[in-house]
């Protein structure tokens, strides 16, 4: 479909194009080391071996999937193994580092490049709709503690980020909608027109319609290109738009276990909770919170806020790596298509 312009990283949305930038930026024979999951490699390990082998020499690492694999734990399995994976000898750090998978993958195996050898090259081969709308795009990696998540990390921009729907094609229903959680955030946060275009096309949406699922990343990947560019490292709250949803998000993930909500569940959950917050304080009209709860329910995203103790939600906020002395920051709605930031020392739980 298009390479897109970013200062960061060389992006390439579209089918087939990952042999076209392996061919381009690797000599025949480079090694390199793929980290996946299990889930995704039960799915496309052989598909994406025989993609890369022609021009790789492949080492390949699979983990256990789920959230709780993204560790400092994992993270020190990963540097032993890159430690020793060329016969004994290091990997070392002019060979890439492969991410294949979903946003955990992406965290993590960039973490770990971002870290390992002061930093090794890293391509993400995003395999998830959630991680090739948002994650796998703007440099942010991560691993999580028991106390949060993404509360140990680095900003490490990929080499490139290479999106192919091939992916999609098989990704379980689930998750396949979480992604859409992440999708309707950029859609609030700064475009009423992929708003409506999510609401009129959500039948070729769910049903994996290629043409019109491109249409969705790249509009996506195009907002938080701009947002990154204007503020990389978080620095000057431009970027803390890109956090609608997230701060109560990551509360309700971290407060069930990591593993009773996906990530774009928990996200579509913590707008949901912003939205209503925004409501009580008069900053957002009531018809566009029914307005986002319509669309989050119409493709088939939860809606109904978790039973979690009100204390437990407010430990884990104020331990949120946004919160500054004990004033919470949240991005809350203005209407559709904007939001704005909201900083509280008062209970917002």
């Amino acid at each position: 479909m298009r390479t897109l312009k970013y200062s960061f990283s060389r992006i390439l949305i579209r089918t087939n194009c990952i042999p076209e930038y392996f061919r381009d930026a690797y000599p025949a024979g480079y090694p390199a080391t793929l980290i996946t999951d299990g889930n995704v490699a039960g799915h496309h390990l052989k598909h994406i071996a025989g993609i890369l082998r022609p021009r790789l020499t492949l080492r390949t690492i699979v983990l256990p999937a789920g959230e709780k694999t993204k560790s400092l734990k994992t993270a020190g399995h990963l540097y032993e193994k890159l430690l020793r994976i060329n016969n004994g000898k290091p990997h070392l750090r002019t060979e890439p580092i492969i991410a294949f998978g979903g946003g955990m993958i992406g965290d993590l195996a960039g973490f770990v490049a971002a870290t390992y050898m002061r930093g090794t090259p890293l391509v993400q081969i995003p395999a998830s709709l959630m991680a090739q709308v948002d994650s796998s795009v703007g440099g942010k990696t991560a691993v999580n503690m028991p106390q949060g998540k993404n509360l140990v990390g680095a900003f490490y921009h990929p080499d490139a980020i290479l999106i192919d729907p091939v992916f999609l094609k098989t990704l379980p229903e689930r998750e396949f909608v979480s992604g859409f959680g992440e999708i309707i955030k950029y859609a609030i946060i700064e475009s009423p027109a992929l708003f409506e275009f999510l609401r009129l096309n959500r039948e070729k949406l769910l049903r994996r319609d290629t043409g019109t699922l491109l249409k969705v990343i790249l509009a996506c990947v195009k907002i938080k290109t701009r947002i990154v560019e204007k503020d990389e490292k978080d620095a000057n709250g431009i970027r803390a738009r890109l956090n609608f949803g997230h701060t109560y998000g990551h509360a309700f993930e971290t407060a069930s276990g990591y593993g009773r909500y996906l990530h774009g569940e928990a996200v579509a959950l913590g707008m949901l909770k912003a939205a209503a917050i925004a409501v009580r304080k008069k900053i957002c009209p009531p018809t566009a919170f029914l307005k986002i709860k319509d669309l989050m329910e119409s493709f088939g995203l939860p809606v109904v806020l978790p039973d979690i103790p009100p204390q437990k939600t407010a430990k884990l906020l104020l331990s949120d790596k946004k919160t500054v002395r004990d004033k919470l920051t949240l991005i809350l709605p203005v209407r559709i298509g904007r939001v704005t930031a909201y900083y509280s020392t008062t209970s917002v739980f």
